[in-house]
């Protein structure tokens, strides 16, 4: 019965911004499902119809995009981040084959000097504060909040400027932290692509940001 009514609230979360009425008579239907005893196999069909239904709204293909850019991409380059950070900050410098070619994993060429090892950990502070920053614009963009998304956005845009400044004084004539530079504008130009998508959308009070709790 548990998994039933998940299912359910599956469905009907997939529903509720513009399938709503839908939404609604599921759960009334599933009460009655549940007492003839079909409450899975019921709770199974409202989910598949409601992904099905899903891609055929020009809402439903916004949230499909929002979790794609936001769940597929966001959060995957954070935790890539803060992974640098707790394998010892590698920089995200180009490896010499296999996955690092694309998202970057090797360690810079050129060594540290002595003098400059006191700013390695102003780096890994800010790297990992990037990487945080992520995971908090993934959320934010899932909210629909696009006031703090614009705001985590331009903090770290100037955290990412920091840290290119840092390494070109650290690791001068290297190119570790290019890497993050076009990952993180390509990451800005597809949020700001979303929220003119969302900005585009037909004005329903149901697909505003949702209130904070204070």
């Amino acid at each position: 019965m548990a998994i039933a009514r998940a299912m359910m609230i599956m469905a009907v979360q997939c529903l509720s911004d513009f399938r709503r009425d839908w939404a609604l008579a599921m759960q009334a239907e599933f009460d009655v499902a549940a007492e003839a005893g079909n409450a899975l196999s019921f709770a199974f069909g409202c989910l598949l119809g409601a992904w099905r239904e899903v891609p055929t709204h020009e809402k439903g293909r916004f949230a499909i995009a929002s979790y794609f850019l936001a769940i597929g991409v966001i959060v995957p380059l954070g935790g890539l981040l803060l992974s640098s950070v707790a394998s010892g900050y590698s920089y995200l410098a180009p490896a010499e084959a296999g996955a690092g070619n694309i998202f970057g994993s090797g360690r810079p060429v050129f060594p540290v000097t002595y003098a400059n090892q006191s700013g390695l950990s102003l780096l890994a502070i800010l790297t990992f504060g990037l990487g945080l920053g992520h995971l908090y614009i993934a959320w934010v963009i899932l909210d629909r909040n696009w006031m703090r998304v614009a705001v985590a956005g331009r903090i770290g845009a100037a955290v990412m400027a920091t840290i290119v400044t840092f390494t070109g004084v650290l690791f001068l004539y290297d190119t570790c932290a290019l890497p993050q530079v076009v990952a993180i504008a390509i990451e800005l130009s597809a949020i700001w692509l979303l929220a003119r998508w969302h900005a585009d959308l037909t004005d329903d009070d149901s697909w505003q940001p949702k209130p904070h709790s204070r």
